[in-house]
């Protein structure tokens, strides 16, 4: 029985752990850390919207899945940077300002 106890209680930790988004990862502004697969917040929702503005059609959820990694690595690919799938610093800058320069060009 203590077994099961145990058990049951492991459970519903992994599984509110899972449900409760960290306020954290939500307070990251946009470039102001590298992101990766896994990472979530409002940085990673506005490199979202930037790949689907940049013609990489991209779920705007906050998270960082396989949907935005393979964007992303078709961003790199695409551009010749390097192909890792991630976003740094670098890569975020260099991302917002093409994003801007794409929106003032089709004004």
């Amino acid at each position: 029985m203590t077994r099961r106890r145990l058990a049951a209680a492991v459970l519903i930790a992994s599984v509110c752990a899972v449900s409760i988004p960290s306020t954290a990862a939500a307070a990251y502004s946009y470039g102001s850390r590298p992101m990766k697969l896994g990472s979530q917040g409002k940085d990673v929702r506005k490199l979202q919207r930037n790949l689907t503005t940049l013609g990489y059609p991209t779920t705007v959820d906050g998270v960082y899945g396989i949907t935005t990694r393979k964007s992303v690595k078709r961003l790199e690919r695409k551009r010749g940077w390097k192909l890792d799938g991630r976003v740094s610093r670098k890569d975020a800058a260099r991302i917002a300002a093409e994003n801007r320069r794409d929106v003032r060009e089709a004004k």
